[in-house]
């Protein structure tokens, strides 16, 4: 019985940082492996390039609640998107 109150008790720890994992912004699995420059097809289809970019993302490093980092990042955009 103990066994099993450990093991939900770790559960519930690890829980929040399963939930808070980084989620790729749109257009960063298009260009895994490519470079800057490269064509890529964006998520709804149309013919793009994969573009350096910064991008943001939730920063748990101190606590809750989590603040904001910007990073590097390559995604596929289209002469379409805004961005």
């Amino acid at each position: 019985m103990k066994v099993s109150s450990l093991l939900l008790a770790l559960c519930a720890l690890l829980a929040p940082l399963m939930a808070s994992a980084d989620v790729p912004p749109s257009g960063a699995s298009e260009c895994r492996g490519r470079k800057a420059g490269d064509r890529c097809t964006t998520e709804s289809g149309r013919e793009g390039q994969c573009k350096a970019l910064r991008c943001s993302g939730l920063d748990y490093s101190r606590g809750t609640p989590p603040g904001t980092r910007e990073y590097d990042c390559l995604l596929c955009r289209s002469s379409a998107d805004a961005r």
